[in-house]
This record gives structure tokens, C-alpha cells and sequence, in this order.
């Protein structure tokens, strides 16, 4: 349990607790050790391990990953488990409690505490809920604000889920075998079926593997009948047939790379979309899917550029989050909850943006109507590069930096949007160059 006799100081740097060891909580972790800001984060699993298919890192965040030493621009598709384990090696070993399940969240005027299934309890100037869709942080906060009216309706409800997606990386495979891990470059392939309405992919990623996911579009009596499944090792074997002789443009089926896929590293999960309205309250906050759920995550990003933005989404949460935490210059739950709505006010327009564009992405990549067809025979064939290359120049043009780094220059021609500047970084910096060489 964390505790501090100077709890009052203005001074004093908070105590971070992260709730969820996905890839925002571990990102925030190290972006928070990098400002010497201390913190805890508590997953409820007995380990950590990363599921799923592919990660498409943009320039939205590739700046923010220079500054932090963590990445180039060699490649920009990756294994989601691979991207994880970056981050998750950043993070002493110390700092990560395992079956820690957060049941409850409460705050008062001078700190806010988690309590565990395990009955032991944790506390700390600022809780982060980075517990995924089905947020427990999320849900103990709401409860409160339900009771006292004030949270939005919309926020009450469920999440929607049209979609269920199987998803896997292969092991290392033969390039004789598979001539597309010869290329120095990702091929992706999407696959459009004309039955029972799927939608697969494939792409090859370092390390001679292929990462694939097919895509089930649910009709509304199925949304009824079935009930959420979490990344997992439990695929669906019936799924899992359902799909085994789809061909794949590699010279394969999809069966073939299931079956070159470690089972734990098969997920099967449904996709929901939500973006909520309430992202923080008093000294507790939410990021990456706690708060905003993009289900559909569309990989052709030549031609749909503003698909792809999940997993950048949460990880320019966390940047924005630890820029607000450096700024805080009072502890007082005051003094947090105004850092906690400025990052909030620099993130939800944009993942709202974001969601938008994910939609109407949505209809074009894996929409089985006649209309969802004649909408993406026009865009694929007819589109005009020069809106494409337009779209693509706004999309990219928001890049957030770490704020208590030395920025990165823009590498490219495209615009790139202003950053928000530190007002405590600025003055150390220019406190540093007035003191004498």
C-alpha cells in the first residue's frame, strides 16, 4: 500500500495506481518512470501475455516511440503479442501485482483507493483504469455517478457487438514455403466472402510470420443468443471449421495458418464499438478501451486511412494522460481533476474523429449489402489518389509527443498539428539555460 507522510505537499509528485497490464497501462507506466513519477500497476490475470492478430503502428505515434527510444520507422506492422512484450520489458518486474482483480474504487479528498477480490486494498493520488472493455474501474465509478444522477444515459448503456473475430500470429514458417515473407514489406490481403457472412485477412509481419483474423458479421438474433468471450485461449472450434477452407492469396487456406498458430495464441472475441462519455471523475480516469471501443479495426490503411487507430489510440492516451500527471502542480483533488479534464479535453474530439471514420470504414471493408458493395467498388476503383494522399495528410497530421522530452521533428512533408506545450517543462528548460556553463 502505498503511503506518504507529506500527503498534503503541492510539491510532492503523485502515486499512480494502474489498474490493467494491457498496452496503454504499461506504455503509461514507462512514460510515467521516464518523469520519475512512482506508480503500481495491478493486473487481475496470473501472468501477462498479449493475444491477438496484427498491430499497424501510424505517424500518429511513431514520434512519441522515437522520443522514447523504443522504436525506429523500419516497420510499422507488428504481432500485437510482439508490441506488448516491448512495452512489458520496460516495466520492472516490482512494479506489476499479478491476481489482483480491482472490485471496488473509492476517493476522498486526499486519496483514492482500490480494493481487490483478494480482499487486500491499495492507495494512491490518482487511479488509472486501464482494464479494457469491461472496465471494474469504469463500473465502480459509474455506480457512484448513477447515484447521484449525474452521469449521461448513454453512458449506462450496453455496449453494441455486430461483430465476432477470430484472430492469431503463426510460429515462424518456411518463406520457400510461404514466397511472401520474402517481401521487405507487409502484403496484406482481405478477403471478402459472398456466404455466411465473413470477412478474412492475412498479413506478413517480422520474424517469418503471418498474422491472420476472419470476421463474422452478426446477425441481430445472434447478438441475443451469444455472450461476450475475453482474448483467450478458448476458440471457438466451431468457428475455427466454419473458416479452415478459406483460401488465403498466399497459396494456402486460413486452416492452414490456424493450424500453424499455437493454440493459446488462438482468440476469439466479439467486437464492440462505444465511445463513453465519461472518462474521469475526481481523481480516478480511463484509457484506451475503459473508455472508447473502436470493435472494427480495418488493416487497409492505403486506401481507408482512417482505419487501423485501436491500438494508437490508447497508446496517444497514455501520452496525453502523462503529459497532464507532469503539469499537475497541486495534489488536492482539485488540483488532479483539473490535469484529468484537460487530458480529456485534448483526447476526445480527436477519438471521436476517429470513431466516426472507423464506421463509415466499417461499411466499406466488411459490409455485405448491396449498398455496402457499390460503395466500395466506387471507392476502390474510382477514389482519386489526390483524396486519398488528403485524407491520409489530415489523419496523420495529429502526433501528440511526449511533452517532458525533446521533441522530434517531422520527418515527412505532410502538416503536422501544433504540440501542446508543457508549461513545467518550459520553465525547467529555461531555468537550465540562464544557470551558468
Amino acid at each position: 500500500m502505498a503511503t506518504n507522510d507529506s500527503h498534503h505537499s503541492s510539491h510532492r509528485k503523485p502515486h499512480v495506481l494502474i489498474v490493467g497490464a494491457g498496452i496503454a497501462g504499461l506504455f503509461l507506466g514507462h512514460l510515467l518512470d521516464r518523469q520519475g513519477v512512482s506508480y503500481e500497476i495491478f493486473e487481475r490475470s496470473d501472468s501477462v501475455k498479449a493475444r491477438g492478430s496484427v498491430t499497424t503502428l501510424s505517424p500518429n505515434i511513431l514520434p512519441a516511440l522515437e522520443q522514447l527510444g523504443m522504436l525506429g520507422y523500419e516497420h510499422l506492422h507488428f504481432s500485437r503479442p510482439h508490441l506488448h512484450e516491448v512495452f512489458l520489458n520496460r516495466i520492472p518486474t516490482e512494479k506489476i501485482y499479478y491476481n489482483k482483480k480491482v472490485t471496488s474504487v473509492t476517493q476522498d479528498d486526499e486519496s483514492a483507493t482500490i480494493t481487490c477480490s483478494d480482499g487486500t486494498s491499495y492507495k494512491g493520488d490518482i487511479v488509472v483504469g486501464a482494464d479494457g472493455t469491461y472496465s471494474g474501474v469504469r463500473e465502480s465509478v459509474y455506480a457512484e455517478l448513477i447515484k447521484t444522477d449525474v452521469l449521461p444515459s448513454t453512458d449506462a448503456e450496453s455496449l453494441k457487438k455486430g461483430y465476432i473475430c477470430l484472430a492469431g500470429t503463426t510460429d515462424p514458417l518456411d518463406p520457400e514455403k510461404y514466397p511472401v515473407l520474402k517481401e521487405n514489406h507487409a502484403m496484406l490481403h482481405h478477403v471478402i466472402g459472398d456466404v455466411k457472412n465473413y470477412v478474412w485477412s492475412a498479413v506478413n509481419i517480422p520474424g517469418n510470420r503471418i498474422s491472420w483474423n476472419s470476421i463474422h458479421h452478426l446477425r441481430e438474433h445472434e447478438e441475443d443468443t451469444l455472450q461476450n468471450a475475453e482474448w483467450g485461449p478458448g476458440a471457438s472450434e466451431e468457428m475455427i471449421n466454419d473458416v479452415r477452407d478459406f483460401l488465403v492469396p498466399y497459396g494456402c487456406t486460413l486452416g492452414d495458418l490456424i493450424d500453424a498458430t499455437p493454440k493459446e495464441n488462438i482468440s476469439r472475441v466479439f467486437l464492440e464499438d462505444k465511445v463513453f462519455k465519461t472518462w474521469n471523475y475526481k481523481r480516478v480516469v480511463l484509457v484506451g478501451d475503459a473508455c472508447h471501443k473502436q470493435g472494427l479495426k480495418p488493416l487497409r490503411k492505403q486506401l481507408l486511412p482512417s482505419a487501423g487507430q485501436g491500438a494508437v489510440n490508447a497508446l496517444q492516451d497514455s501520452i496525453v494522460l502523462a503529459n497532464c500527471i507532469y503539469d499537475i502542480e497541486s495534489l488536492s483533488t482539485e488540483g488532479i481533476s483539473e490535469a484529468l479534464d484537460e487530458y480529456y479535453d485534448q483526447r476526445y474530439v480527436h477519438v471521436v474523429e476517429q470513431y466516426n471514420a472507423s464506421n463509415v470504414t466499417e461499411k466499406i471493408v466488411y459490409g455485405h449489402k448491396f449498398y455496402d458493395r457499390v460503395v466500395r467498388h466506387v471507392v476502390f476503383h474510382f477514389l482519386p489518389k489526390s483524396a486519398v494522399d488528403k485524407k491520409l495528410a489530415k489523419n496523420h497530421a495529429y502526433r501528440p509527443q511526449v511533452a517532458f522530452l525533446p521533441q522530434v521533428s517531422n520527418r515527412g512533408t505532410g502538416p503536422v498539428l501544433p504540440q501542446k506545450p508543457s508549461k513545467r517543462y518550459q520553465k525547467e528548460q529555461k531555468r537550465a539555460s540562464s544557470q551558468p556553463a
